[in-house]
């Protein structure tokens, strides 16, 4: 006697034959790594493991995975130009699939960089992690929104594209006062001041901790020429336990300083310090004069946490290399953002984009695997 049994797993409907006579029982086992592995979606069509490559440094738990992918529609498989229809998962070796956040660059291209964050330590020159495995799904015209937190991308990140308001939230403790403040307009941080010491900032201890190893620090900073003569705008990473809201150097580790006057010494106009106080700049006369027009500068620095050094970049530039810490500081724990005597009504500074992530000496190729179809 024959019979015909369908085995249904989380949501993977495969089928078996089995035969009394002593035939097989097909397609029962579904083994995780292998192309017979649980289909963690079953509205997407398409789906391939993502592997690692044989040549990069050990990756630490809660690294950013960089991943380029042809997200065009005009190949048939991606469904929606707004990439809502790609998706990241993680099928442990034990438990059910997770489906994970992640950051997209500009969508229906052949060069989309999608961003995610791994869910365990991956070891040196290893193509997957022996915990499990990462997949793209794509192909499901009828996907809603896809998880796109950047706080679950990044080790810290605060993309600020929220609605405006006074009050920055999302985990930022703030410190105002009369005439002076930090808020949300037109999805980035502004500020306003009224010429006090540390007019105002925010400040957020990292969720996931103290930063654990060798990190980079990217942001968006909008700037204009202003005739104020002395004033400070600052970005820091430091101690949550010594940083205090009335200094702006104590606790501090790694620093951005952009600012003239009396705040940043030597006194150069629009200077950018690497360090209060100190005779070195990271650049200087970044705008060239008080009538300068708004712009937005991408700003970057990549931190060594052994040498307590870090390397400056703007626009995609290097400009200072081995720029050192305001503090000896091993406990980064959190970010700050202030600004120090700003005169009132000046027209705002913005940050934007902000995100932390780890980094390595040896970024992994990632790469995609044969592709699976349902």
């Amino acid at each position: 006697m024959r019979t015909i049994l369908m085995l249904v797993s989380f949501g993977l409907l495969s089928c078996a034959k089995y035969d009394s006579q002593g035939a097989y029982l097909a397609l029962l086992a579904l083994q995780q790594g292998s192309s017979q592995a649980v289909w963690a979606a079953p509205a997407f069509r398409y789906r391939n493991k993502i592997v690692f490559g044989t040549s990069h440094s050990a990756l630490p738990n809660n690294y950013t995975v960089s991943l380029t992918f042809d997200s065009r529609t005009s190949g048939g498989q991606v469904m929606l130009a707004s990439g809502d229809d790609v998706r990241i998962y993680w099928q442990p070796v034990s438990g059910s699939p997770v489906e994970l956040d992640r950051v997209g660059s500009t969508w229906n291209s052949a060069t989309t960089t999608i961003d995610f964050r791994l869910q365990g330590s991956l070891p040196q020159n290893l193509n997957e992690s022996a915990d499990g495995s990462y997949y793209i799904y794509y192909g499901n015209a009828s996907a809603g929104t896809a998880p796109f937190n950047e706080m679950n991308v990044y080790y810290f990140a605060d993309f600020f594209n929220r609605a405006n308001s006074t009050t920055v939230g999302n985990g930022w403790t703030e410190w105002n006062g009369a005439s002076r403040d930090m808020y949300i307009q037109s999805g980035a941080l502004g500020q306003t001041g009224n010429d006090q010491v540390m007019d105002a900032g925010v400040k957020q201890t990292f969720p996931l901790g103290a930063i654990p190893s060798n990190f980079t620090l990217r942001f968006d900073w909008g700037m204009v020429g202003i005739a104020q003569a002395t004033w400070t705008q600052m970005v820091q990473i430091g101690d949550s336990t010594s940083m205090v809201d009335t200094n702006m150097t104590t606790g501090a580790g790694p620093s951005l300083y952009f600012g003239e006057g009396n705040g940043i010494v030597p006194d150069v106009l629009y200077n950018m310090d690497y360090r209060f106080a100190a005779a070195g700049q990271l650049e200087n006369t970044v705008l060239p004069n008080d009538a300068a027009a708004f712009q937005v500068m991408a700003i970057r620095i990549v931190v060594d946490t052994t040498a307590r050094t870090y390397d400056y970049y703007r626009n995609g530039t290097l400009r200072f290399t081995g720029a050192g810490y305001e503090n000896s500081i091993s406990n980064l724990n959190q970010i700050r953002i202030a600004m120090d005597n700003w005169a009132s009504g000046l027209t705002s500074y913005t940050y934007d984009n902000l995100r932390i992530s780890l980094s390595v000496a040896d970024d992994p190729e990632p790469a995609l695997s044969t592709l699976e179809t349902l």
